[in-house]
């Protein structure tokens, strides 16, 4: 009688644990697809256009004054996907041409003949600045080359230059600091990474001869979102935002060889750079475009600036100072770092919050401070734009 008692407890015991165990198991269970679902739910919010395109719901509605209903959502109008990267590559080219602003025009040296033989200079000439940084970087494909949009609009241009740029594997000690190729760096600090024209060749230059109606001369910077502008200067003791020395040496090769009927600049940057030397004459320059960041087929617009069929209208948004830290903003502009920085990181590991920037200048800010504060510096504040003939 006892051993069956005894036998009865056993098996309850071991009920109880498989019990114990099924239970243990289903909240497992449990708890992990209710946070699956939770974290779809949470993802689906987030794409439920997409989602919703993709089985066939409902995205968005309106609701008009008379209570009609009216969804939202993408329309398919028949276009391929080769037809809206079309459409895509037209309206850049579009914002280009609007965009573009002709800041010189001396001798209605633009628009340039048709067919005109022409030379490309500077690195960056091959090596153009798409875009800008952070938000405004991207990646494509399908990007133009000068050389290939200037020949599209029918304009001859020198291949004996344009294959040295192309191949230039730069001076002793050279480091790209990006795929741009515009900026370098050497032991003696951060310099424009322009080719030094005494690295050209006597080939390059009975070359301009074959294609001297005009030198075109691209000149670029960078700046933007994560990636701050140095805020001293560059390894020659020049601003950032000024003509380097490099840069001089090649204006005057193209100024010094007399070949070149005209001399026109093109400035490939989103960044206002200093410009007094454009009116300077050992430099020549003849006309001047600002064509800021051309994305992945903006420099087709300027080949067609270029040869008049597009006349810029773009205005500068901004006063170009002589000298770029001259701004009030330069006297608060710097790595500052909080005193307790430390702490904050061992709180919110991985926080990026440790510099700060203090704004004093107030209202005071770009063309309000110079118009004011120096108002009897500033050239021309209303002086007529240059036009193409």
């Amino acid at each position: 009688m006892r051993l069956e008692k005894s036998c009865k407890m056993e098996r309850r015991a071991k009920m109880k644990a498989k019990r114990g165990k099924l239970w243990k198991w289903l909240f497992a269970c449990t708890s992990f697809l209710l946070a699956v679902v939770y974290g779809f739910t949470i993802g689906a919010q987030g794409y439920r256009t997409l989602l919703c395109g993709v089985i066939g719901g409902e995205t968005s509605q309106v609701i008009t004054p008379d209570g009609a209903r009216v969804l939202q959502g993408y329309t398919d109008n028949g276009q391929t996907l080769e037809e809206w990267i079309e459409a895509g590559d037209q309206l850049v080219q579009e914002v280009e041409g609007e965009g573009a602003v002709l800041l010189k025009n001396d001798g209605e040296t633009l628009p340039l003949a048709e067919g005109s033989a022409i030379t490309l200079f500077s690195r960056s000439s091959v090596e153009l600045v798409m875009g800008g940084t952070g938000g405004g970087s991207f990646k494509s494909t399908r990007t133009v080359d000068l050389k290939t949009a200037m020949e599209d609009a029918g304009f001859q241009v020198n291949k004996t230059l344009w294959d040295f740029y192309k191949t230039y594997d730069g001076q002793e000690g050279y480091v790209r600091l990006n795929n741009t190729g515009w900026q370098g760096a050497t032991d003696d600090g951060i310099f424009v990474a322009e080719v030094d024209p005494e690295d050209f060749t006597q080939e390059i230059r009975d070359s301009y001869a074959d294609y001297s109606d005009a030198a075109i001369v691209v000149l670029s910077r960078i700046g933007g979102e994560g990636n701050d502008m140095p805020r001293g200067e560059f390894g020659d003791g020049t601003r950032y935002l000024a003509l380097q020395e490099i840069e001089k040496e090649l204006l005057r090769e193209i100024q010094n060889s007399g070949e070149f009927d005209n001399v026109v600049v093109l400035l490939n940057t989103a960044n206002p750079l200093e410009l007094s030397w454009l009116d300077e004459k050992e430099f020549g320059v003849d006309a001047c475009l600002w064509i800021g960041g051309v994305g992945q087929s903006g420099i087709r617009a300027i080949a067609d600036i270029l040869r008049g069929t597009i006349n810029p209208s773009g205005r500068l948004v901004d006063t170009y100072a002589s000298n770029s830290l001259s701004a009030p903003a330069m006297q608060n502009f710097g790595t500052f770092t909080f005193t307790n920085a430390a702490e904050v990181e061992t709180v919110i590991p991985g926080a990026e919050v440790s510099n700060y920037i203090v704004y004093q200048e107030g209202i005071y800010v770009g063309y309000r401070y110079y118009e004011t504060r120096y108002a009897d510096s500033v050239i021309d504040p209303i002086a007529p734009v240059p036009a193409l003939r």
